[in-house]
């Protein structure tokens, strides 16, 4: 799934009438994804690179918990705390293997910010995507404060697709088999992770 869209980011703000206090904190969001990734040594290996850079952006930006609760729906009830944290973890995994993905694969992305607004959780930031392989991609991030960077992702949309409404439908598809339970299921969605 294309849910992560960096690497050596340009953000351009454009013009337009947001309330100053949002914009502010959603260009914050970005310019701390480039700061994250202009930090990181860049190895011979491109992979190795965007799999650190990538380890950065999901730790300090994004509420991994939430989008896991969001995906479990339901059966985040019926888990253990091991069972919770073992599903945190595979949801964790399945981020990072989409940004590697993204990183490695589309080359260096150009960001320009088309809307910022206040939301009652936080902030919605809209950002169009220019990648250097001449593809282009608009995504919306679903911030509230909170984390290192002052803002947390709680989801992605891309394509008009929530990252967390995609894994939640996979949960239910993985649920939906024989036999199926919180543990075979974290294992499954992390599985899928290591094979992308």
């Amino acid at each position: 799934m294309a849910w992560l869209l960096w690497l050596s980011m340009v953000v351009v703000v454009s013009a337009g009438p947001p309330a100053a206090a949002a914009e502010t904190r959603g260009a914050s969001y970005l310019r701390a994804l480039e700061e994250a990734l202009a930090g990181v040594d860049r190895p011979a290996d491109r992979q190795g690179w965007a799999a650190t850079s990538c380890a950065f952006v999901i730790q300090d930006g994004f509420d991994v918990v939430s989008i896991a609760l969001t995906a479990a729906g339901t059966l985040w009830d019926t888990m253990s705390a091991a069972e919770r944290n073992a599903f945190v973890a595979a949801v964790r995994l399945r981020a990072l293997a989409a940004c590697r993905q993204e990183l490695v694969l589309r080359g260096r992305t150009r960001f320009e910010i088309l809307r910022i607004r206040e939301t009652s959780s936080g902030v919605s930031l809209t950002v169009r995507c220019s990648h250097e392989d001449g593809s282009e991609k608009v995504v919306t991030w679903r911030l509230r404060p909170g984390g290192a960077w002052g803002w947390l992702a709680q989801d992605l949309i891309l394509d008009g697709g929530s990252m967390a409404g995609m894994l939640r439908a996979e949960v239910e598809r993985l649920a939906a088999r024989p036999g199926a339970d919180a543990a075979s299921i974290a294992s499954a969605l992390a599985g899928r992770a290591t094979n992308r």
